[in-house]
């Protein structure tokens, strides 16, 4: 994630600084939101507008790693009513394609957000990357 900052990434969804930046590795306590399955959810990079990343990667030529379970568990979070958790947005960025049925997941998990909230925008994105990652 700081190669991507260092070096402004055009794969990002805006230009990030480092003065954007909350904490990388932040681990957040998301235990008290209902149908979360999970005590805290670690965040490669918060950044202070809310915004979460997660860094996917692979060695091989199969999918990233995105699972049902840490997309219905953001899910949960950016669906709190009561905004008990600091995300605002989710970004898993990919150092690989992903497969058709993660992105069928994200758009479903948006799909939801969108009705449940009332907004037009997409909370959880997937950005691609494929130029590595220290």
């Amino acid at each position: 994630m700081k190669r991507l900052i260092d070096g402004g990434s055009p794969n990002l969804p805006r230009p990030i600084t480092r003065a954007d930046i909350e904490a990388f590795g932040a681990k957040l306590d998301v235990s008290q939101i209902p149908g979360v399955s999970t005590g805290t959810i670690e965040a490669d990079c918060l950044l202070k507008d809310g915004t979460f990343f997660d860094m996917k990667h692979t060695s091989t030529a199969r999918d990233p790693y995105v699972t049902q379970t840490q997309i219905d568990n953001l899910e949960a979070v950016l669906g709190d009513p009561l905004g008990r958790s600091p995300i605002k947005r989710a970004i898993f960025v990919t150092n690989a394609p992903v497969g058709q049925s993660v992105l069928e997941r994200v758009n479903a998990a948006n799909q939801a957000l969108k009705t449940k909230l009332g907004i037009t925008e997409d909370l959880i994105r997937v950005v691609e990357d494929v130029g590595g990652f220290p």
